[in-house]
């Protein structure tokens, strides 16, 4: 059988000989290719040939004359079309009514025939009315030629919603078992930053994205080497952070979370059980979202040099790529170094990054994997001190005193894998599967001092940590993510969702099940 990973080994036999990371990538993709059915993409691969033109479909009416609103309405459930237009549109205007056999434009240039309005059909298959104006009315036969949508390739992946004007935040973002829907359509609130506002930012960690939010921060200082978080004022622990909607995944437990690999930081306040399901800490204020990298449309090289004081050197990579008749396979590929003394007096960091994200892009079926390594080593952490009940608080320190000293220190060290597949069961019910993991190593030394008299006398507790870890998460169900045709969402939606969870000390499965129980109203 010709099947079409053959195809694509030999490709990158022949272009990356002997590269240990390509040699990955290839073999990540050519096994995602053996998933496909042979014939859909063999018959991408077929030249296209000359079809013969489809003669539009005749049918009988019957509609008496009348108000030219009433008439339109019964046309358009005679011919099964979803037509639009404002009551003023049509105010004062009468119809002959419709009267033998049609074609549907016929039907509605005969209908519309002196009454200076014509009908557009939008991308969606729907239909609404409007004016001509003034000039061409005026010259009575005007030919009115098929809307034109002008759409820009803004090189955006995947299916995220676009981003507002400028870039920083944007149009919507991932609400579970919803999926991707515009902040206008939707009555929660939340918040999507963009991969363009962390690069303007120069943000390093996701704690700093938060500080662009006000009613979500980072608790911790960055000087810890761990990062929580709250969501209107109640705790959302680092475990409950989500990477691409599953929690368990992100390398964030006992970490400083690295920003270089994210598209979007999707902050959604208020709880969210029904959409996500329960994480493991229960956090109630609310969810955070990491959302991958995915290669663009465009081909991507790019090199960021940095310098941070007091001598924090690093560079990033990012490369992302597009293969295929159809650039149906992507590859996306960030790499990140940093290494130095900080502002803090006997504090140093190294940082560490690689992460790779593949994904291919059919047309019913959507595949997308991700790896990652992050590995951080923070020397003289300065974590937070306490006062105790009735002692007068002291006066600040420098900002640069480093009251810890030198020997606390912590040193975590993540991998982390997810894949996830999507196919469309109709035009409107979409089933998938997502699959997580990871596994963490962390080693610290912390001190957790406490001021116990007003000469600034302070108890401490040294805390020695080393621990080993495993998370995993699966996800299964059904996704309702489009409109049925002809159908508005006027009706409302109902939906009802299923959680079965088994937790044990780092694992959570869950089975989502989501239906569309009310009708929606056709006009």
């Amino acid at each position: 059988m010709n099947h079409p990973h053959n195809h694509f080994y030999v490709f990158c036999e022949k272009h990356f000989p002997g590269t240990v990371w390509a040699s990955i990538i290839c073999h990540t993709l050519t096994t995602l290719t053996i998933l496909l059915p042979p014939d859909s993409v063999q018959a991408a691969e077929t030249p296209a040939r000359n079809v013969p033109a489809v003669t539009p479909s005749r049918k009988t009416y019957h509609i008496a004359a009348g108000p030219l609103e009433t008439v339109l309405n019964h046309f358009g459930r005679e011919a099964g079309i979803l037509l639009t237009f404002s009551p003023d549109t049509t105010a004062g205007l009468k119809s002959t009514g419709l009267q033998g056999s049609y074609t549907l434009q016929e039907g509605l240039d005969r209908l519309l025939a002196g009454s200076n309005l014509y009908a557009v059909r939008d991308t969606n298959g729907k239909y609404s009315l409007h004016k001509l104006s003034k000039a061409s009315a005026a010259e009575g036969n005007a030919t009115i030629l098929p809307e034109i949508t002008v759409a820009a390739d803004s090189g955006q992946t995947g299916d995220l919603p676009q981003p507002y004007v400028g870039g920083q935040v944007a149009r919507g973002g991932r609400l579970g078992i919803l999926g991707n829907r515009d902040i206008m359509d939707t009555p929660f609130n939340q918040t999507s930053y963009t991969a363009e506002l962390i690069q303007n930012q120069q943000v390093h960690h996701v704690a700093d994205i938060l500080n662009n939010d006000p009613t979500a921060h980072a608790n911790g200082s960055t000087s810890t080497g761990a990062d929580d978080f709250s969501i209107r004022g109640f705790y959302v622990g680092n475990t409950d952070l989500l990477f691409n909607g599953m929690a368990g995944v992100t390398p964030s437990f006992f970490n400083s979370m690295m920003a270089e690999f994210i598209e979007r930081v999707e902050v959604l306040k208020g709880p969210n059980a029904l959409l996500n399901g329960v994480t493991p800490n229960g956090s109630v204020g609310g969810v955070i979202n990491m959302i991958p990298k995915r290669a663009g449309n465009q081909p991507l090289t790019q090199l960021t040099a940095s310098y941070i004081s007091d001598s924090q050197f690093g560079g990033h990579v990012d490369i992302g790529r597009r293969y295929g008749s159809d650039k149906q396979f992507g590859v996306r590929l960030n790499g990140v170094y940093r290494n130095g003394n900080t502002p803090i007096n006997y504090q140093s960091r190294e940082s560490a990054l690689a992460a790779i994200g593949l994904d291919y892009r059919g047309k019913r079926l959507r595949l997308s994997t991700d790896f990652g390594y992050q590995y951080q080593n923070l020397q003289g952490i300065r974590d937070y001190t306490t006062v105790a009940a009735g002692v007068p608080i002291p006066k600040a320190p420098g900002t640069r005193n480093n009251y810890d000293g030198s020997y606390d220190f912590s040193n975590p060290e993540v991998l982390y894998g997810t894949f996830r597949g999507e196919y469309d069961l109709t035009s409107y019910l979409t089933g998938f599967i997502a699959v997580g993991g990871s596994e963490r190593s962390t080693r610290y030394i912390s001190t957790n001092r406490t001021i116990i008299d007003a000469l600034g006398v302070w108890s401490r507790i040294v805390m020695v940590y080393c621990m080993i870890c495993y998370r995993h998460r699966r996800n299964y169900g059904t996704d309702i993510t489009r409109e049925r045709p002809h159908e508005t969402d006027a009706g409302g939606t109902s939906l009802v969702g299923l959680y079965l969870t088994m937790a044990g000390i780092f694992s959570l499965a869950g089975l989502k099940l989501v239906g569309k129980l009310m009708p929606d109203k056709t006009e």
